[in-house]
């Protein structure tokens, strides 16, 4: 494998069991000691750590233990909460409303919400437009 071009990079999964020795005591879950030391090695250009953290508050992993250096986790805010578990992200179309149109035999609408932030301004505008809808049998 190469990794000495610009934009390469490696992407190595392994188990190594012991490792690594904690900073302070924690205790583990007995039924997960067998994934406790799963590791998972990146070649990354350090600049994207940030980018790379925002993507992965979407995948809310569960990170039980970390030794990363306070400098490092302050100058980067995504890194920071994705470690502390805050703030998580929700995925698009997560959040729905669901709502019943006006008419004496109500029609059941799911609203689908692109994230939680714009909430239902988009379905909001569209339910204002009038619509009529005639069946033939």
């Amino acid at each position: 494998m190469d990794i000495t071009g610009p934009d390469a990079a490696a992407w190595i999964v392994h188990t190594v069991p012991g490792f690594p020795k904690a900073r302070t005591g924690y205790l583990f879950p007995p039924a997960e000691v067998q994934k406790g030391h799963l590791l998972i090695c990146l070649t990354i250009k350090e600049d994207q750590i940030d980018t790379i953290a925002l993507t992965l508050r979407f995948a809310t992993p569960l990170i039980y233990y970390n030794d990363i250096p306070d400098t490092e986790m302050n100058s980067r805010p995504n890194l920071k909460k994705l470690v502390s578990g805050e703030s998580r992200v929700l995925p698009p179309l997560a959040v729905t409303k669901d709502t019943t149109t006006a008419a004496a035999v109500g029609l059941k609408v799911t609203i689908y919400s692109k994230g939680e932030k714009s909430r239902y301004d988009s379905s909001t505008r569209i339910n204002k437009i009038t619509i009529q809808i005639s069946t033939c049998t």
